[in-house]
């Protein structure tokens, strides 16, 4: 009953924990988002270096798939639709296009983040100089995500293909690799004394739970062994 009562616990601090951490990567990467379109050259061009991004993989990571909701959340109110298309596209319209932004958004970093796992590139990118150049290469591949999206967002709004597009997505492109190499070595760095702990797979913290349900298996048949000695036997 206490081992049920201890992994209930635990799951519940869980589910907490991820929900925190979702809504804080909300937070932050609106703010973001929104503190980097105050940089752009227009209400339609894309600024030099999209933060956002960076901060998305990073929190991928650092905290797991829980910053991929997050992102999304803060992706799609981040999005403004009446910046692409005048007069501003329909409701449907607007919340489809915002959709694709955010899924685009959390796409790219957790995408990015599995790719960076499974090539063994999640830390040290500021010392290790093979980490850091891989890293650079495949900058250049997670950021190609999120700009096609935010190209389909474009065309849901209803805004006409046309030679615009080619460098839209390039400037996007640009801004989004940018981004992540400013960011992500700069948030690994700083959280360096967690970050071992943090970037080691999800099925961690099962292990640890099944680890302290053995250990109290083990606790009870030992318990139960004892109580069955003889009388004379006992302690």
């Amino acid at each position: 009953m206490g081992g049920q009562r201890e992994e209930s616990d635990f799951h519940g601090r869980a589910a907490l924990e991820r929900c925190l951490l979702a809504c804080a990567a909300a937070v932050i990467y609106y703010a973001l988002a929104r503190g980097s379109l105050l940089f752009a050259l227009g209400p339609s061009t894309p600024p030099l270096v999209w933060l956002a991004s960076g901060f998305a993989l990073a929190a991928a990571l650092l905290w797991g798939p829980s910053a991929g909701a997050g992102v999304f959340v803060g992706a799609f109110l981040a999005h403004d639709p009446d910046a692409v298309v005048e007069p501003g596209p329909t409701l449907a319209a607007a919340l489809a296009a915002s959709s694709l932004a955010g899924l685009g958004a959390a796409a790219e970093a957790l995408i990015g983040a599995a790719l960076l796992r499974r090539l063994g590139v999640t830390e040290d990118l500021a010392r290790r100089a093979r980490e850091a150049a891989r890293f650079s290469l495949l900058a250049l591949v997670i950021g190609a995500i999120r700009p096609g999206f935010v190209l389909l967002a474009v065309a849901v709004q209803g805004a006409a293909p046309g030679p615009d597009w080619a460098r839209a997505g390039l400037a996007w492109w640009v801004a989004d690799v940018a981004g992540l190499l400013v960011a992500v070595p700069l948030i690994l760095a700083w959280s360096r004394p967690n970050a071992r702990r943090a970037l080691a797979p999800p099925a961690r913290a099962a292990a640890w739970l099944r680890a302290r349900r053995a250990a109290k298996e083990r606790a009870d048949l030992g318990r139960l062994a004892f109580e069955r000695l003889p009388n004379g036997l006992a302690i």
